[in-house]
């Protein structure tokens, strides 16, 4: 009860009427704005089912004094469309559900759901669930936001949304994060592609200066190679230039860092390609690239990657874009070759390469097992399927040239 007496006082002074708020303690009581705007209801189990109201402003401003803040609450939104014109930025615990509500970011090239970054060892937020909803960004002016973005986070479980972004950007990113979970989703994209674009709709990203600018702004600490942990994506569909990507480092000139405000060196970059991903689940998906590969693994150990069809449409055969699903290692590290994983009944296609895994440089991974999978390669067949630097254990796979 003190909290939501809180929000109210405080969207009254927001609104600049000064006016305190009424709300009761009881369960399925109302909660009222200035006496006038009736926010919501408090249900039996203590969520609150949040009212839409009568403008933009008020949905973002309302929202976002439901959502930042650290205690433990669940905001369910109706079924209905919902408009909104900021940044909803959340914090811990918090539960959002969204079945059957259309949520769209009309303020321009800018996040659905963002939190502050404030913390280390994935401490900035935790206990994060959002479960339904269909959510989508209506800016067509450009920028490259993601509708949902995680970054030093934990325990992130996104359930059966539907999310649709033009093609090139990210439908969610997960940077620097710890124990998150994709389900039961679909993100795709619109338009269409570059016939040489290779962004992913689901990025899971490595922080630093040039994969994640904002992490650099909030200080050099948030930004020195933490890589993601423990990352399930399971019963998803999805379609972008890249379907998914685990990102490695790329070094960019002083231009591209005047631009984002950040700053970096070469050495950096090779200090922070040592670092890798770990743990990174894909099961039961159909994940399509429309320009790039299907699933791009950069930089991550201990992958398993079991029952998905996973295809790349890219048309240069001669580009490794065009892979189905490429894995590699880049930078010498002492942490693949630490790892088992698995690659196994899954139906992969692609134009230059299959199925590839290496590393490129003298690291190796350890143990995979590559089983009962069906690759094709549009180049030719002795390219569906190809395995470097690792311990190989391959058995009852079927090899094509995709015609």
């Amino acid at each position: 009860m003190k909290r939501i007496i809180s929000f109210i006082l405080t969207l009254a002074l927001l609104a600049g009427l000064g006016v305190p708020l009424t709300s009761a303690e009881s369960p399925g009581e109302e909660i009222w704005y200035a006496n006038k705007l009736l926010v919501g209801w408090r249900l039996d189990d203590g969520s609150i089912l949040f009212n839409p109201q009568d403008t933009i402003q008020r949905n973002g401003n309302m929202l976002v004094e439901l959502l930042n803040n650290d205690e433990e609450k669940t905001v369910i939104l109706p079924k209905t469309t919902i408009e909104i014109n900021r940044v909803l930025k959340i914090g811990s615990n918090t539960t959002i559900i969204a079945d059957g509500a259309k949520i769209v970011q009309t303020g321009g090239a800018i996040p659905i759901i963002d939190h502050e970054i404030d913390a280390l060892n994935y401490n900035s937020v935790s206990n994060v669930s959002i479960t339904g909803g269909t959510w989508s960004i209506s800016d067509k002016g450009g920028g490259n936001p993601s509708i949902m973005r995680f970054m030093h986070a934990k325990n992130i479980t996104v359930d059966n949304v539907k999310m649709s972004v033009r093609y090139g950007e990210h439908a969610i990113s997960f940077i620097a994060c710890k124990d998150a979970v994709l389900s039961n989703s679909k993100l795709t994209s619109t338009g269409t592609p570059d016939k040489n674009g290779h962004e992913e709709v689901l990025q899971i990203d490595i922080s630093t200066p040039f994969t994640a600018p904002n992490c650099a702004r909030a200080g050099a600490e948030y930004a020195d190679g933490q890589t993601c942990r423990n990352v399930t994506v399971s019963n998803c569909q999805l379609t972008g230039e890249r379907g998914l990507c685990t990102n490695k480092v790329t070094y960019k000139d002083e231009a591209w860092q005047k631009k984002f405000g950040v700053t970096g060196t070469p050495a950096q970059v090779k200090k922070w390609n040592k670092k890798h991903h770990l743990n990174i689940t894909l099961k039961n998906n159909k994940i399509i690239g429309k320009s790039g590969e299907a699933v791009c693994l950069a930089n991550a150990a201990k992958f398993k990657v079991i029952n998905n069809t996973i295809v790349s449409y890219g048309k240069d055969k001669n580009s490794s874009y065009t892979t189905g699903l490429n894995i590699r290692s880049f930078g010498k590290n002492d942490i693949t070759s630490l790892y088992e994983s698995k690659i196994t009944d899954n139906k992969i296609k692609g134009g230059n390469i299959g199925l590839y895994v290496g590393t490129s440089s003298t690291n190796k991974f350890g143990k995979v097992t590559v089983k009962n999978n069906s690759i094709y390669c549009k180049k030719s067949k002795s390219r569906a399927l190809m395995l470097f630097n690792c311990k190989k254990s391959v058995k009852n796979n079927k090899l094509y040239k995709w015609k």
